[in-house]
């Protein structure tokens, strides 16, 4: 993934308002929780279970044969949390 900044938008150096994927393959992961394998709580806490779906979204791109540094997209939902 390429990330660019077009002149005329908006210049951050965290954000990057173009990104063009290339290459003629396109992984798609979905369902990732914060669980083991043996879908039991990776963690009692929600940091602890952010910390194993992204663990288990890096284990699924390297799988497919990719790494951190090839996702173009997360969506994240937070269901019933309270702090």
């Amino acid at each position: 993934v390429q990330l660019m900044h077009p002149d005329g938008l908006l210049r951050q150096d965290d954000y990057a308002p173009v990104a063009v994927a290339t290459g003629s393959r396109l992984v798609l992961l979905a369902g990732q929780a914060g669980v083991n394998p043996d879908l039991t709580p990776a963690a009692p806490d929600l940091a602890g279970q952010v910390h194993a779906a992204l663990r288990n979204i890096i284990i699924g791109v390297r799988g497919a044969g990719g790494d951190v540094g090839d996702l173009a997209r997360l969506t994240v939902y937070v269901v019933d949390w309270v702090p």
